[in-house]
């Protein structure tokens, strides 16, 4: 990592690839996968000036603010400005049905309209929702997650349900694919050189791609490539912020493009570099068939 991530309220970014009324699955199934989970959706709702709120288990406060700080968030001075929330949810909150007064639907709704009326831009939520599986019966859960969709349907921000499949086995992936969105761990990335961070339909990246690091952004592109196949949308990829990268990650561009293209979609590349410009032109005497560029 490389310094704690910190949020600024005065200048929100509600721009490019900025994920709005999301309620998506994730499974991560190791901790470096659920920090990097964590990173990039609180980088999401930190480029929107969102609030953060997660909800974990009873009894495992202390180890989510742990794991937040070991992702690279910066814990005590976001919680200090009101911007972080992180809370057990406790038993009362699951009486059914959920949106009666003292329910969690009712409570999420005025929690997030209490934080726009603060001036944050919205209400991103994060759940490790293992104890929903747990505490409600099928019928059940599955009026919890429509619940959701109204939720985040009328309000600004996201929910993302997060599984994992060292507590749900094989169904921690029937239950995220059953949700509106999905991010994929491997859409989740950050190190000193590089940051892959979902957005709505596709990923932006950030830094360079180079021998290192190359195998993580064609296993990014596999994963976007993976959710077109479920959403029957084009791939967006922003490159606004990413260095000029080597021949081979411009080859794996193509490749997806070209992948892309045998469904019938489409790989749109935002604002990329010259210099990407560049290799691809000695690459190719035209755009790869599937490959779109936005400025």
């Amino acid at each position: 990592m490389t310094g704690p991530l910190d949020i600024r309220r005065s200048k929100p970014n509600t721009g490019e690839g900025a994920l709005r009324h999301e309620h998506a699955g994730a499974v991560f199934g190791t901790d470096a996968e659920y920090r990097r989970l964590i990173y990039s959706f609180v980088t999401a709702g930190v480029q929107l000036g969102e609030r953060i709120c997660c909800l974990v288990s009873a009894g495992e406060r202390l180890r989510a603010l742990d794991r937040l700080a070991a992702a690279g968030v910066n814990v005590g001075r976001l919680t200090d400005r009101g911007q972080l929330l992180v809370m057990s949810v406790r038993d009362h909150h699951v009486r059914l049905p959920l949106d009666e007064p003292g329910g969690l639907f009712a409570w999420l709704a005025r929690y997030a309209d209490n934080t726009r009326a603060e001036g944050f831009s919205g209400l991103r939520i994060m759940l490790e929702a293992n104890w929903i599986r747990e505490k409600l019966r099928p019928p059940e859960a599955d009026g919890f997650e429509a619940g959701i969709d109204r939720l985040t349907g009328d309000r600004p921000g996201a929910f993302l349900c997060a599984y994992d499949r060292r507590r749900c086995g094989t169904e921690a992936h029937i239950w995220a694919a059953a949700h509106r969105d999905r991010i994929d761990p491997a859409l989740s990335y950050r190190d000193e050189n590089l940051q892959i961070v979902p957005v709505e339909s596709g990923m932006r990246v950030i830094g360079r791609v180079d021998p290192r690091n190359r195998a993580v952004f064609t296993r990014a592109l596999t994963a976007v490539v993976d959710r077109a196949l479920s959403t029957r949308t084009d791939v967006q990829l922003h490159v606004r912020d990413l260095s000029d990268p080597d021949g081979p990650a411009v080859a794996a561009l193509a490749r997806t493009a070209r992948q892309l293209n045998t469904i019938g979609l489409s790989l749109v590349v935002h604002a990329p570099s010259t210099g990407l410009l560049r290799i691809a032109s000695v690459l190719w005497d035209e755009l790869p068939t599937g490959m779109m560029i936005r400025p």
